[in-house]
C-alpha cells in the first residue's frame, strides 16, 4: 500500500470519527461524555492504545487533565489529581501548549528532550510512543491532546501523525462548542431558575400572539399548566373568558405599556385580584417583537387591606355606638321611672294609663336597640366545640322549616358526604345560618326556593387556605345589586324599614372569629348565593386545647 493510499484511508477514518462525535452535540449529554467519545475514537479509529486530553483553566493557570483512558486505573487517578502549572512545570504537555506545535516522542524512556517531570509521568502511566497536538480554536490554544502506543508495537508513522493532527484540530472545535453549549445551557437554566423563583408571574407573547414563555408563578396565578398553553396563539385559545378578554384588551390597545389592577375569577371559581404590567419586548435593534406581562397577585394583600380597613372602621363605630348607648340609656331609665310613678297614681280604668303603657313598651324597644349597640361594641366570645357541621345545618333547617311552610317556600337541604369534625361555636354557627336564611326568606316572598348545602373546600378560596367546609345558602329571590353587596356586612346598613342593620354584620363577626370567611355571589339565573367558609384547623392551638365535643 503506497503512501497516498494510506493518507486517504487515515483521512477517511478521521472524517468518519469527527462526523460521529459532532452528532453528539445535538444530544442531551454532558461535556465529559463528549470528551470520552473523542478519546475513544482516537484509540479505536486511529489505532492507539491510550489517549488523554488536557484543558487550560484560565482562572488558575493550570493545565488540567479533563479526560484520560487506556493508562490504567491508578495512572489515570494520578493524572486527574496532578494538574500542571503553565509557568512552573516543564513537561511535554505544557511545551506543546506554549509552542502550539505537534510533538512526537518515539521513545519516552530515552528521548533526550524528556525532563524529570516527563520521566515521572512516563513511569506512572507506562507510556511508550507518544504524540501530542495542541487544541486550537480561532488562533487560541485551549489545551492539548495526546495519544500513546506501546514501545513493542510499530512506530507511529508520519501519516498517522498527520491524521491525528487533523483529528485534534476538529476535536478542538467540538470541545469548544460543547463548552459553549454547556455555558449557554447553564445561563439558560439560571435564567429559568430566576424566572421560576420570581414571586411575580411572567408571561411573554410574541408579535403574532403566540405564548413563548410562562413561569411557575404565572401558571399558579392563571391556573394553567405550561404544556397546555406554551407555543399556542392566545387568539385561538379557549381560555377562561374573563382572563382571555383581559389579555386581548391589553394586546389590542395602542400602547403596549400599561399597569392596571383587575378583578376576575379563576376557572375554579376563586376570586383573584391582579396587577398586570405590560411592556413591549424588543430585539437588539430596538424592533418590537412581542409583549411582556408581569402579573402580581394582590388577592392576599387586598383581603388583608380590606380587613384592616373594616376593623378600623368598626372600631370607630363601636366606640361611638357604646358612647351613644350609655348616654341614651341613662336619661331613658329616668323617663321610664317617671312613667312608672305616674302610672302608680292612676286608677286602673284611667284612659291615660293605656297611653303610658304604650310609652313604656316603646322605651323597652329603645332599650333593646341600646343592648344591640352595646353588644355591637363588645367582642364576641365563642364556645368552641368539636362538631359535625351537617348536624348544625340540619338543626337550623328544622327551625326554618316552619317559617318556610308558612310562606309557601320550598326548603331543600343537601349535606354532602361525611365532612371532618370542625372546631366551632355550635350555637353561633346555627345563628349565622338562620340569620342568612331569614334574609333570603324575606327577599323571596311566597313560592320561593331556599337551598342549604354543605361541601368540602379543596383549594385556596377567597383567602381561606388549608381546605375547610363551606355552607352555601341560596335563594331565587330578587338578588342584591353590586352596589349593595359591598355594604351588606356593614353595621347599621339595612334596606328594611324596621331593620337594625346588625344581623348580617353579626354573622360576619362570628365567622371572622372562626378564622373563616363569608361572601355573597349572584346565584345562577337570579337570586343570591351566600357562601360561609369555615377552616378545618383555623384557630389557635390554645382554643383546641380547651374544646369539648358536641
Amino acid at each position: 500500500m503506497n503512501r497516498r493510499t494510506r493518507e486517504l484511508e487515515a483521512k477517511n477514518k478521521v472524517i468518519t470519527s469527527i462526523f460521529r462525535i459532532s452528532s453528539l452535540l445535538t444530544q442531551n449529554i454532558s461535556i465529559d461524555e463528549i470528551l470520552y467519545a473523542i478519546l475513544l475514537s482516537a484509540k479505536k479509529d486511529l489505532g492507539f492504545s491510550a489517549a488523554c486530553l488536557f484543558l487550560i483553566n484560565n482562572e488558575t493557570a493550570l493545565l488540567e487533565c479533563r479526560m484520560i483512558t487506556g493508562f490504567g486505573e491508578k495512572g489515570e487517578y494520578w493524572a486527574y489529581n496532578k494538574p500542571f502549572h503553565m509557568e512552573k512545570h516543564d513537561c511535554m504537555e505544557t511545551r506543546v501548549v506554549k509552542s502550539g506545535q505537534v510533538m512526537y516522542f518515539e521513545d519516552t524512556l530515552h528521548d533526550p528532550r524528556l525532563t524529570t517531570i516527563d520521566q515521572t509521568i512516563t513511569t506512572r502511566l507506562n507510556r511508550g510512543r507518544v504524540v501530542y497536538s495542541p487544541l486550537t480554536v480561532k488562533g487560541k490554544i485551549i489545551g492539548c491532546m495526546g495519544v500513546n502506543r506501546p514501545l513493542e508495537e510499530q512506530p507511529i508513522s508520519t501519516e498517522e501523525i498527520e491524521a491525528f493532527t487533523i483529528f485534534a484540530n476538529q476535536a478542538s472545535i467540538i470541545v469548544e462548542n460543547s463548552q459553549s453549549l454547556k455555558q449557554l445551557m447553564s445561563e439558560r437554566n439560571l435564567n429559568e431558575n430566576i424566572l421560576d423563583s420570581s414571586p411575580n408571574g411572567i408571561l411573554t407573547i410574541d408579535s403574532t400572539g403566540k405564548i413563548i414563555s410562562i413561569n411557575r408563578t404565572a401558571e399558579a396565578i392563571l391556573s394553567f399548566h405550561q404544556k397546555d398553553i406554551l407555543n399556542r396563539n392566545i387568539r385561538d385559545m379557549t381560555l377562561h373568558q374573563s382572563l382571555l378578554s383581559l389579555l386581548r384588551e391589553i394586546l389590542s390597545s395602542p400602547s403596549r405599556q400599561s399597569r392596571k389592577e383587575y378583578d376576575f375569577r379563576r376557572p375554579d371559581g376563586s376570586r383573584c385580584y391582579l396587577e398586570i404590567t405590560s411592556s413591549p419586548l424588543q430585539d437588539m435593534d430596538g424592533n418590537e417583537t412581542g409583549t411582556l406581562f408581569l402579573l402580581q397577585d394582590l388577592t392576599e394583600r387586598k383581603i388583608i387591606s380590606d380587613q384592616v380597613q373594616r376593623m378600623e372602621k368598626l372600631a370607630s363605630i363601636g366606640q361611638l355606638a357604646a358612647g351613644i348607648a350609655h348616654e341614651i340609656r341613662n336619661p331613658l331609665m329616668g323617663i321610664g321611672a317617671t312613667l312608672e310613678l305616674t302610672m302608680q297614681n292612676l286608677s286602673a280604668d284611667d284612659p291615660r294609663r293605656s297611653m303610658l303603657v304604650r310609652a313604656m313598651e316603646e322605651i323597652e324597644g329603645i332599650d333593646d336597640i341600646i343592648s344591640d349597640l352595646l353588644d355591637f361594641a363588645k367582642p364576641k366570645e365563642m364556645n368552641f366545640q368539636t362538631c359535625d357541621i351537617n348536624d348544625i345545618v340540619n338543626d337550623a333547617a328544622q327551625f326554618l322549616s316552619g317559617l318556610c311552610y308558612k310562606d309557601n317556600i320550598e326548603l331543600i337541604v343537601h349535606c354532602g358526604g361525611t365532612p371532618p369534625p370542625v372546631q366551632v361555636d355550635r350555637d353561633r354557627i346555627k345563628q349565622v345560618i338562620i340569620n342568612i336564611a331569614l334574609n333570603a326568606i324575606q327577599s323571596m316572598g311566597n313560592n320561593g326556593v331556599l337551598t342549604i348545602e354543605t361541601s368540602m373546600i379543596h383549594h385556596t378560596y377567597y383567602g381561606l387556605s388549608n381546605g375547610g367546609i363551606s355552607i352555601i345558602i341560596e335563594d331565587n329571590g330578587r338578588g342584591i345589586s353590586p352596589e349593595l353587596k359591598e355594604r351588606v356586612f356593614d353595621p347599621f346598613f339595612t334596606t328594611r324599614a324596621k331593620g337594625t342593620g346588625l344581623g348580617l354584620y353579626n354573622c360576619h363577626r362570628i365567622i371572622e372569629a372562626h378564622s373563616g370567611n363569608i361572601v355573597i355571589e349572584d346565584a345562577p339565573g337570579e337570586g343570591t348565593k351566600v357562601i360561609v367558609m369555615i377552616p378545618e384547623h383555623g384557630r389557635d392551638k390554645a382554643h383546641h386545647e380547651q374544646t369539648a365535643h358536641c
